[in-house]
């Protein structure tokens, strides 16, 4: 029997043979604060997709190498020196309306999440738009909240931080990795 995992989690099999879909604990690999993401969300709301992915990649082919480091530190330089246009504007935008707490260099993981997540939804005009589920993340829902850290498998990663005496951020937590079987960056999960 073949059996193959496809890009977005799915299995499918040869021969009719009925597979289950696969899902990993762990989906979004930077998890971003849940004050960001609602933060984003209204700020995304109405904006076209293009512009948002667009930001996203031209800040991706500028992220420079270890060897060479690009400083992201103060979006108030690196805007006007690293993007033009639509995009600055939007950046700024994002800096400014968020009052100096998100910086649009780091926008990425929350970017996927509110996706994963279909918290926004492009139309056919590709004008993202606030879906029930990101009205009712605003809102703080319990329930999708409770749906939303078990997707990405935090009531898991509590379970292993329980049986530690001590956990440093930034120190490595063995077994986290069996999560899904890739390594992930936690940001301050406690925050919502």
């Amino acid at each position: 029997m073949n059996t193959e995992v496809t890009d977005n989690g799915n299995t499918s099999s040869g021969r009719g043979v009925e597979m289950t879909e696969r899902t990993d604990l762990v989906r979004t690999p930077i998890f971003p604060l849940y004050s960001d993401v609602r933060q984003l969300l209204t700020l995304l709301d109405g904006v076209p997709k293009p512009l948002v992915t667009g930001l996203i990649q031209r800040v991706h082919d500028q992220m420079g190498t270890p060897q060479n480091p690009v400083d992201w530190s103060d979006p108030d330089t690196w805007i006007p020196e690293r993007l033009a246009g639509d995009q600055a504007a939007f950046a700024q935008r994002i800096w400014h309306q968020t009052d100096h707490t998100v910086n649009p260099r780091y926008i990425d993981g929350a970017y996927l999440f509110i996706n994963s997540e279909k918290l926004l939804v492009p139309d056919a005009a590709r004008i993202y738009h606030l879906s029930a589920r990101g009205t009712a993340f605003l809102q703080d829902d319990p329930a999708l909240v409770r749906e939303l850290d078990t997707h990405e498998g935090l009531p898991q990663l509590l379970e292993i931080l329980a049986t530690k005496t001590r956990a440093m951020r930034g120190g490595p937590l063995t077994g986290v990795e069996c999560l899904s079987g890739r390594a992930f960056t936690v940001r301050h999960a406690h925050d919502r």
